[in-house]
């Protein structure tokens, strides 16, 4: 039985990340789709637990008002849950931060590291991601989880990755990266190995 889906709300991002493999050949088509049918469908379907990211080929926070009616429109159904990723360079006021936590919405930062290696991959957002992150934490009380891409820099300073992650007790997701700057699986195992002695 399928317990989740993904779905891109758009296929806009302010940011033009190196690695990333959905802009790598150029812009992506848009395509229209109804949201709100394809939740109709889920509320049909999920008969238990379901899962849905809001996630994919864009920042979906630059589509604000968008996301937030999806959100609201499945409150009627309380076997459906929600996450969202955002790149964090996106400021939203502290009432639709607490829509998104009184929503139960996990939503995470996509950092990938200490700022340097942020920086490398991802446009030099840094400091707005952070800055961002921590007015977060001081809305809601608690940090956002963490989304982490795993290339080859971060490889070759693991241990300073896992070093910066560990501070904020929060979940941290490490992705493989593909592509041109990708790793193996090999690498990636290995990676979350470490990881996991460190992260709790």
């Amino acid at each position: 039985m399928i317990n989740r889906i993904c779905i891109s709300i758009n296929n806009r991002c302010n940011l033009n990340c190196r690695y990333c493999h959905f802009h790598e050949k150029g812009q992506i088509e848009s395509v229209d789709m109804d949201v709100f049918k394809i939740l109709d469908n889920v509320k049909v379907y999920a008969k238990s637990t379901f899962k849905i990211g809001m996630v994919g080929n864009g920042e979906g926070f630059l589509d604000w008002p968008l996301l937030k009616d999806y959100i609201a429109y499945v409150e009627d159904a309380p076997q459906i849950s929600m996450y969202t990723i955002t790149n964090g360079t996106v400021r939203l006021n502290d009432e639709d931060i607490m829509f998104l936590e009184d929503h139960h919405i996990n939503v995470g930062f996509s950092i990938d590291g200490y700022k340097e290696l942020h920086n490398l991959n991802r446009c030099n957002s840094f400091d707005r991601a952070m800055e961002n992150v921590e007015n977060y934490r001081r809305v809601t009380g608690h940090y956002p989880t963490f989304n982490a891409t795993v290339g080859k820099e971060s490889l070759e300073n693991s241990g300073k990755v896992i070093d910066f992650f560990k501070p904020f007790g929060t979940r941290v997701t490490f992705s493989r990266m593909i592509g041109k700057y990708g790793i193996t699986l090999d690498e990636y195992h290995g990676f979350l190995s470490a990881a996991e002695k460190v992260i709790s």
